[in-house]
């Protein structure tokens, strides 16, 4: 459960009380989910530069902070959205390892060398080649 980032400006919407009121509903959902046993992860998170005409780069890197945080504090992995991100994504990761419990990048369709390093940060890979 959480926000594509293609719509990371849902964070900041009209909501009054801005992102932290988006991440506090987010965060109700989450617990609810997770007690009725259908929340098994935070996601899909992370990064989309190929589609910036949706949320902005600034955006979605807000965005994706906010899930990492979410995630960290349920102790909940992560369902990871990676796509044209030029390094950020894999450095975000590699900056934050030890605040998560893991995760999948789906839909990979990266390299060899950017699917070592993802395998690296101890996250698994989806192949499906879209």
């Amino acid at each position: 459960m959480g926000v594509h980032p293609t719509c990371s400006d849902e964070f900041f919407s009209d909501d009054a009380d801005g992102p932290q009121g988006h991440l506090a509903k987010l965060r109700e959902a989450v617990g609810a989910g997770v007690a009725a046993g259908k929340c098994i992860a935070i996601g899909e998170a992370g990064l989309d530069y190929a589609r910036l005409h949706f949320a902005s780069k600034e955006r979605q890197l807000d965005g994706f902070a906010l899930q990492l945080g979410l995630a960290e504090e349920t102790k909940l992995p992560m369902f990871l959205h990676n796509r044209d991100t030029e390094g950020d994504f894999e450095r975000i990761m590699r900056e934050n390892r030890g605040r998560i419990r893991g995760g999948v990048v789906h839909s990979f369709t990266g390299s060899l060398a950017e699917a070592r390093a993802l395998v690296d940060l101890d996250l698994y890979i989806g192949v499906n080649g879209c």
